[in-house]
């Protein structure tokens, strides 16, 4: 679908790599005792867009309807998404640790324990209504890889 194809290669350029690479040089550089995690919102954008097409997915500041909109989504799994993160956002501001959600401890988001290059695979807890989980090594090839060296991070 070249429309998704457009869209991907826009949204990498121009939001994802650019806070994905700033994210990693900021967890590089940043004191030892400072915590990063992440997160992505997989949930296509029932809340706001009802009849959005299924090939746009979540977009950029979806997430603040589970943020701050909680008892106002449709079903009571996309409540259950806005409960957890709200109690993992709020915990991390309390304690600098998320709390777990459906189970699914958050590791931090850069393995600054080894520092080289190769370790910078930013992690992130992927968030959808039916499943939550950590994944690693998804923006290497895209940013790390392809957008690195195009993007300008000064």
């Amino acid at each position: 679908m070249p429309r998704l194809a457009v869209a991907n290669a826009f949204g990498d350029y121009c939001l994802i790599c650019p806070t994905i690479l700033f994210g990693e040089q900021l967890a590089t550089h940043a004191a030892a005792s400072k915590r990063f995690y992440a997160y992505r919102l997989m949930q296509a954008m029932s809340p706001i867009m009802p009849n959005a097409p299924k090939w746009l997915g979540a977009v950029h500041g979806s997430d603040s309807f589970y943020l701050f909109m909680g008892p106002m989504l449709r079903t009571p799994e996309e409540q259950q998404l806005s409960h957890d993160l709200i109690a993992a956002i709020t915990n991390f501001a309390r304690s600098g640790q998320p709390t777990a959600m459906g189970g699914v401890e958050w590791t931090e988001a850069i393995d600054r324990k080894h520092g080289g290059d190769s370790e910078k695979a930013t992690r992130y807890m992927s968030l959808h209504v039916k499943d939550y989980r950590m994944v690693a090594g998804h923006y290497v090839p895209t940013c790390n890889q392809f957008w690195s060296t195009r993007i300008v991070l000064q």
